[in-house]
């Protein structure tokens, strides 16, 4: 099996894993027992949306070691050290879960104030604004650096290839190329419609 596939099945099986994960959870009602239902604000939010992603990275975390550590180390050894996995990973969970409390908390405070329809203006305009940062946070989670290329040939290459593109009638998007330890990095689209980014591995 080569390095993408495994790749590959590894991300089918941890979508999977969420998405039958997330209806047993809801079909038994549990997050009615463990999440906050009511209208006053107390500790208790907190507490239990803290808890909730705690889980989720625990349940999370051998399929992060298996697509972060192991199989790169695997196809490619010494590719990633432990230690700087575990530091990926830390600052992984930080940033998510900062996120994750933050937008849950932004949907309690417009689902109290507005009900329903607060409560999805608050995830539609979390969603807008986390596609609209994607590349910054890449970066910084994924340790992304910008990459000025070896070949000085390249800038003129991708000049062509754009205008092949354009002559398909898409209109030419900016360009950067990064750099990550992990050679099955395979860069992107990234950003909000019509104002993206195109992420090439470097």
């Amino acid at each position: 099996m080569t390095y993408a596939r495994a790749r590959l099945l590894l991300g089918m099986f941890g979508v999977g894993l969420i998405v039958v994960l997330s209806a047993f959870l809801l079909l038994a009602r549990y997050p009615l027992e463990v999440l906050p239902d009511s209208e006053s604000w107390s500790s208790d939010d907190l507490t239990a949306l803290a808890l909730v992603f705690g889980c989720l990275a625990a349940v999370l975390f051998p399929l992060d070691l298996l697509g972060g550590y192991l199989l790169p180390n695997r196809w490619r050894p010494n590719t990633i050290s432990l230690n700087m996995f575990a530091a990926g990973w830390f600052r992984g969970v930080l940033v998510q879960g900062t996120l994750f409390i933050a937008a849950s908390l932004l949907i309690l405070l417009m689902g109290r104030w507005l009900g329903t329809a607060g409560a999805v203006v608050a995830i539609a305009g979390f969603a807008i604004l986390l596609v609209g940062v994607q590349l910054p946070i890449a970066k910084f989670v994924g340790a992304l650096r910008n990459h000025a290329a070896d070949d000085g040939d390249i800038d003129a290459k991708l000049e062509r290839a754009q205008s092949i593109v354009s002559t398909w009638g898409w209109k030419p998007r900016p360009i950067t190329t990064l750099q990550h330890r992990d050679t099955g990095f395979t860069g992107g689209i990234v950003g909000l419609p019509g104002m993206e980014t195109v992420v090439l591995p470097a």
